[in-house]
């Protein structure tokens, strides 16, 4: 727990595009945080429900933004510079706090000077798939931790683990570091991590910070996810220097894999199978992206916009 007599603020940015099924929930336990938000930003990509009404409900600050400009890390550049606190938390939108979020995210911030960045442990919600609970478990411990640059050694590609599902920023160091790099694909909240551990800051994980989060993947949807992150390693490569990216992942399925076996659901390894069929040939197909023609990357990725507009700067077809 803080003390009641530090004093910091927090600001919290969200980017939205057809919220309505999470962000009531959301700002509802943003207003019943332990240590209050001094600002909330929405950063909406034009959605089209209720998103907007909403966010007026609980009297946020709303900020509408042309759906074909957003950008996983100019977008986020834009809600923080719109903040004055001394923190920034990022929260995806459907990502749902649990009350002491805030305080326990910050609460490092306090006794190490040298950390930049925190992010929470993601909870899967009860609608969660078995695989996707496991998924959970596997990522997010119940052990927090604190890496440096010199982990790299030992823990390979998870050195630069960083969500911004819910993370949290050290505003001068952000801003020192230039923010996120834009235009990006994916991932902007790993190339960050990589920019402050090369900077000598440190990022943290609190396992006693918790949000809500899951999600229930198709094949396909897995598929595109891991193209684009292929893409993304194969674009920053020189910058993560590790031997290999897929030993983290390799180590999952097995414990997936023995979990299931385990408790003996046969059909359930039969699907996670499938998925981790899925991740490998999107993974690979996304780290030879430079072989595919435009149409046949749209086709496989989730960030349309992204290839659309790279293409269109670089005069190619």
């Amino acid at each position: 727990m803080l003390s009641d007599n530090i004093n910091f603020s927090v600001a919290v940015v969200i980017p939205t595009l057809n919220a309505e099924n999470f962000l009531d929930q959301q700002l509802q336990s943003l207003s019943l945080q332990t240590h209050q938000p001094s600002e909330i930003w929405v950063i909406d990509s034009e959605s089209t429900d209720r998103t907007r009404s909403i966010a007026e409900k609980w009297n946020v600050n709303f900020i509408a933004i042309d759906r074909s400009t957003f950008d996983h890390g100019a977008t986020r550049n834009y809600g923080l510079k719109q903040t004055k606190a001394d923190f920034v938390l990022f929260l995806s939108q459907d990502a749902l706090p649990t009350p002491s979020l805030i305080e326990n995210l910050c609460a490092v911030f306090m006794t190490d000077s040298q950390v930049a960045a925190a992010y929470a442990r993601q909870i899967p919600y009860d609608t969660a798939c078995i695989t996707e609970k496991l998924t959970r478990r596997f990522n997010y411990p119940s052990e927090p931790s604190i890496r440096t640059y010199r982990d790299k050694e030992t823990l390979g590609i998870k050195t630069f683990f960083l969500s911004d599902v819910c993370s949290i920023y050290r505003r001068t160091v952000f801003d020192e570091v230039g923010g996120f790099h834009s235009p990006i694909l994916t991932n902007e909240d790993m190339l960050m991590a990589a920019t402050l551990l090369s900077n000598g800051y440190k990022i943290a994980y609190q396992s006693n910070a918790e949000v809500f989060h899951s999600h229930n993947f198709t094949l396909k949807e897995h598929y595109k996810r891991n193209f684009d992150i292929g893409a993304f390693l194969t674009m920053y490569a020189s910058t993560f220097q590790v031997e290999s990216e897929t030993g983290e992942g390799i180590k999952m399925a097995k414990m997936i894999t023995r979990e299931l076996l385990k408790k003996f659901k046969l059909v359930s390894l039969l699907k996670w199978l499938m998925i981790c069929f899925a991740k490998y040939l999107g993974n690979r197909a996304g780290h030879h992206y430079t072989s595919y023609s435009l149409n046949a990357i749209l086709k496989r990725s989730n960030n349309k916009n992204y290839w659309i507009l790279q293409y269109q700067s670089s005069g190619l077809s």
